[in-house]
Formats: C-alpha cells, structure tokens, sequence
C-alpha cells in the first residue's frame, strides 16, 4: 500500500539524507504570457490536491464553484469551500485547536476552524491571489492558540517547518566541516561538501527500500545539490521564504529544475 506523507530532505555529495514531517502544500502556477500583456489579464491557475496530514484532512475543496482546478487573474479573490477532519490525540488540553490556509512566503490568510482536539465541519473562505506572476503554494497548518486571531497572528512561526530544521542541519555540517578536516580526518585531502535542500510531498511504499525508490521532492533535493558550489547551499526560494534566516541566503541568477535558487555559503555568512 502506498502511504503519502511529506518530507523535507537534506543531500550532500555524501548521499546524507534528512527526512521529516511537514506542512501539507498545494501548488499554484502562472502561465507565462508575452511581456506586452497586461499583469491583471496573466491567468493563475490553481490545483487542489486531497492528503491527510497529522491527523488532519481537508477534502472536497471547491474554488470559485469550479471544482478544484480553476484559472484566476493575479490580485484576484479565490471563493473556497471544503470540508475538514480534525483529530490530534497530542494535542494540549489548555489550548483551542486551529486550522490555518494561505500561501507560502506570506501571511497566513484564514483560519478555518477553532475548537477541541477533536471535530469535523465544512468551512468557507477566501484567499487573496498574488499580484506578481510566478510559482506559489498553497499551504495548510494545523496548530494551537488561544482563538483565531491568535493563531493568525501566529502565522507559519507558529511550528518549526521542515525547511528550517533541513537548513539548520545543512549549516552545521558546514559549520564544523573546518574543525573536522583539521582535527578529525585521517586522510590528506580536504572533505569538500555540496547540500541541496527540498521540501514537499512524497509518495512512498515502505516495503521498498529508501535508496531504491524516487521522487521528485527528493531528484530536486538532488538537483540542487549537483549545482552547488563546494561548501555551500542551495535551495529554492519559495521553500527558504518560511525560514527566519533565510536573510543570509543570496538570491543566485540560476534556475534549478525551473525554480529560482537561493544559496548559502560559510565563509559569506555573518553567523560562522
């Protein structure tokens, strides 16, 4: 049986993997117009995928009464309906339970449900589509807070996402890559390390082996990797916007399996 689950992951030139949990994300896309068109005339599509997530689940989703594929104009308001489960056995008995809906890179946009540990419903909202054309995701997050407005104040901050725990690990590999080539290491020549870091959905059967199956959250964590300079990182930027230091990335000029890259390097860092 297939299970599906999200992951984020760290590859180095060592084949180091890092997996872990992470938010459920639903992609948007622009396509791509002559220059000479008008930005509100540039359509957005967007798409809907069903996935339970740590006992969470939205299901149905219904945009703009459309279905769960529909093509919108930039800055435009997306009508959405959906239903919801809410089951979370860890959950704090102190705190209301909420489910966030918005977009990657900015502010949480609705919360759509706030009660115990323990529900189910229907919910309708909306959802502002970007001015900018370009590549978004969509993301849902269940978390804990005193009420709606808490947890919208919250935002994306309010878990430790996958993409911060893969970059912090990246880092302090590199970190201490100095001291370990130093200190550690028997052979002469210097160990030299790439990281490429993804994060997203992957489909996996847990009787096959990890090193024999694939998937493109995974390949693009590759991809990345392959495209890094020694001793550095390289992510996409859409993934590194949730990450609270992600102002020690530069923006590259490079294009990775279509997505814009950022990269981070030890010796440019303000934090060695």
């Amino acid at each position: 049986m297939f299970k599906q689950v999200m992951s984020f992951f760290l590859m180095t030139s060592s084949a180091l993997i890092v997996a872990g949990c992470a938010k459920q994300t639903l992609t948007t896309e622009t396509k791509q117009e002559p220059q000479h068109v008008a930005l509100n005339a540039v359509p957005l599509s967007v798409e809907y995928q069903p996935v339970a997530l740590s006992g969470i689940q939205l299901s149905n989703l219904n945009m703009n009464n459309q279905g769960n594929q529909i093509t919108v104009k930039p800055s435009s308001t997306i009508t959405v309906s959906t239903q919801y489960i809410y089951d979370c056995k860890k959950c704090k008995s102190d705190l209301n339970n909420q489910i966030l809906v918005g977009l990657a890179g900015r502010s949480a946009q609705a919360c759509i449900y706030n009660g115990g540990a323990q529900g189910q419903g229907s919910a309708d909202f909306t959802l502002k589509a970007p001015a900018k054309p370009g590549k978004y995701k969509v993301r849902f997050l269940p978390i804990q807070a005193a009420d709606c407005n808490d947890a919208l104040k919250k935002g994306w901050d309010a878990e430790t996402s996958p993409s911060k725990n893969a970059v912090q690990a990246a880092q302090d590999i590199l970190k201490e890559l100095e001291y370990f080539n130093a200190h550690v290491k028997t052979m002469k020549k210097e160990f030299k390390i790439r990281c490429g870091v993804n994060a997203g959905f992957v489909y996996y059967d847990d009787t096959i082996p990890l090193e024999h199956f694939s998937d493109r959250t995974i390949d693009i964590a590759g991809h990345m990797q392959k495209h890094a300079p020694p001793n550095s990182i390289l992510i996409a930027k859409h993934i590194l916007e949730p990450v609270k230091s992600h102002q020690d990335f530069a923006a590259t000029k490079n294009l990775v399996d279509g997505l814009e890259v950022c990269e981070w390097n030890k010796t440019e860092t303000k934090d060695t």
